[in-house]
């Protein structure tokens, strides 16, 4: 399969494109899309974040971005059942993935809802209360070393 990645048509009648948002706004508009793309080569550590935090599935494509790290450290903690549909290799994959993701084609037992709801569930495991207290203690911890040294 020959993709025309020249063709405009084709690009903006399959996406929205934005100006530079308010925060606010800028989640409100994440909030009504049905998948997050993790965006390569610059990646979307900080977005990727916030897009699971309002149970939205991301797509990465591993490889090929400068803050893969973060999204796939959050992949991870969500799990196999969550990364078996938003984890691609490939730049083919991603895009099938992608594609298949926003058709809400899944397994039979499984629809976009649900999925996300299963994000939902799981998304304690990356923003829950003792996670989020557990590494602010390490950060008062570094600086309360810090402080020491300098003094």
């Amino acid at each position: 399969k020959v993709i025309d990645y020249n063709n405009a048509e084709l690009i903006y009648n399959n996406f929205v494109f934005v100006k530079r948002t308010e925060h606010h706004d800028h989640l409100k508009l994440m909030k009504l899309s049905t998948i997050f793309l993790n965006t390569f080569p610059f990646g979307a550590g900080l977005t990727s974040s916030e897009a699971y935090a309002m149970c939205l599935p991301v797509m990465i494509l591993s490889n090929y971005s400068n803050t893969l790290p973060l999204a796939l450290s959050q992949l991870a903690a969500l799990g196999e059942d969550i990364s078996k549909y938003t984890l691609a290799h490939d730049i083919q994959s991603y895009i099938d993935k992608s594609v298949s993701l926003a058709n809400e084609q899944f397994s039979d037992d499984m629809n976009l809802r649900r999925f996300k709801s299963i994000i939902c569930e799981k998304k304690e495991k990356i923003f829950g209360g003792r996670i989020l207290s557990a590494v602010t203690d390490e950060f008062i911890e570094f600086f309360i070393n810090v402080a020491r040294r300098t003094r």
